[in-house]
């Protein structure tokens, strides 16, 4: 991954793992693929400016004295919200509310208790802490989530000792994100907040005390591209079938591209399991259904898709040599998914997260603070899964790509 302009070395987020050839190297396996006239894309990294490097808020005392104490809430353990708090802390050593972590930070970890402990126990700032016993996670289950849900719930309203409260997550969006409360809370890591109900507009929350990231184009963005390069008519999607299942597997903007494109959306509905294999059985049942109904597939947020999972998820569209895009990032490419366009680093958005956190410690309503951010684009292409299933990739498309993998699902 190159090093991005803005950022703090010692909380760079993690890179994936695994080996990816870039692009000088690529053209040596492209040697083998069909040969077909460039496709001329309008480069998607134009699509998001970079932050100006700017500090609209500086680093300001808490009133009354003492740090300013944020807590933090998780639906359950995802890679994501773990790269996202990192990139916040990045952003809050650029502009100046922390210093930077020492050696000892746990700069490649995905578990997001992991690293609010380290930093609980270890951040050096004259301005915010990170309190020890205020992390919360659900683990993904229907039972314990209630109660976590009232534990917070209880402590925001009786103890009322936390200043701001990261509710990362869909799931912990819907739980915080209301008038039970008056505690300031921060949402990021959703798939689509207004789908979900997290809040009513996409500019602002409409409550006072929340404040939710939105990008409204995000997967549009995906679809159209996806639809670009391979011209598809019969687009697979699988998903839980509930208000939540759908935001996370951004259907309503899959709809809403089929109707702007003129393909059709092939579905099927996986019901939502707290056990896991049984989950899993279910998507690979999909798989299996909709490989014989579709000419590309579109491998959302789901609760059985995982890197793990993946190749096994996969293996029907390749198979039939079907085309295939991950919402969720390179990490799935990697693992032989054709295409993505997701999340970049981390940097920019850390950087955007800290300041809209900034601006909320020098005294600016959650609530009245501008939502939208622009994913900056990171394009991936698996070219060995490209030879599989007869796709030729414009130069323009590789050109634009940060990661580029050469090696089949394991």
């Amino acid at each position: 991954m190159p090093t991005p302009s803005v950022h703090c070395p010692a909380v760079t987020p993690a890179p994936r793992p695994g080996r990816f050839v870039r692009f000088g190297r690529a053209l040596a396996a492209l040697a083998a693929l069909p040969v077909v006239p460039v496709l001329i894309l309008v480069l998607i990294l134009a699509l998001a400016a970079p932050l100006s490097a700017e500090v609209p808020s500086p680093p300001k005392a808490r009133p009354g004295g003492g740090k300013w104490r944020l807590g933090c809430m998780q639906g359950g353990q995802y890679p994501y919200y773990a790269f996202a708090l990192r990139g916040l802390v990045a952003g809050l050593v650029q502009t100046g509310w922390m210093q930077a972590p020492g050696p000892d930070f746990p700069a490649t970890t995905e578990s997001t208790a992991e690293l609010w402990a380290w930093l609980a126990a270890n951040s050096q700032s004259t301005y915010i802490s990170f309190a020890a016993d205020a992390f919360w996670d659900a683990k993904w289950e229907a039972e314990t989530q209630p109660k976590v849900k009232a534990a917070v719930l209880t402590r925001l309203n009786q103890t009322q000792d936390l200043d701001a409260v990261l509710a990362l997550g869909t799931w912990a969006g819907l739980a915080l994100a209301t008038t039970a409360h008056r505690t300031p809370v921060f949402v990021f890591q959703t798939s689509d907040p207004v789908a979900a109900g997290i809040v009513t507009g996409v500019r602002r929350s409409g409550l006072d005390h929340v404040f939710v990231h939105t990008d409204p184009e995000r997967h549009k963005r995906q679809l159209r591209l996806f639809h670009d390069l391979v011209g598809f008519k019969h687009l697979g999607i699988a998903y839980d079938d509930t208000v939540v299942g759908r935001a996370y597997a951004a259907v309503a903007d899959a709809e809403a591209v089929a109707a702007e494109r003129g393909f059709t959306l092939e579905r099927c509905q996986a019901a939502r399991n707290d056990d896991v294999q049984k989950v899993l059985a279910a998507y690979l049942a999909c798989s299996q259904d909709l490989a014989q109904r579709v000419d590309a597939m579109y491998l959302t947020h789901t609760w059985a898709l995982s890197p793990e999972t993946t190749p096994e998820l996969i293996a029907p569209f390749l198979e039939r040599r079907i085309p295939t895009f991950a919402q969720g990032g390179a990490r799935f490419v990697q693992k032989g998914v054709l295409l993505s366009m997701a999340q970049s680093d981390f940097t920019a958005l850390g950087l955007f997260y800290a300041q809209s956190l900034g601006r909320f410690m020098n005294g600016v309503r959650p609530g009245d603070l501008d939502q939208v951010f622009e994913d900056i684009p990171h394009i991936a292409i698996n070219i060995r899964t490209a030879k599989r299933v007869g796709f030729s990739p414009p130069l323009d498309l590789l050109s634009a790509a940060e990661d580029i993998y050469d090696q089949d699902a394991p």
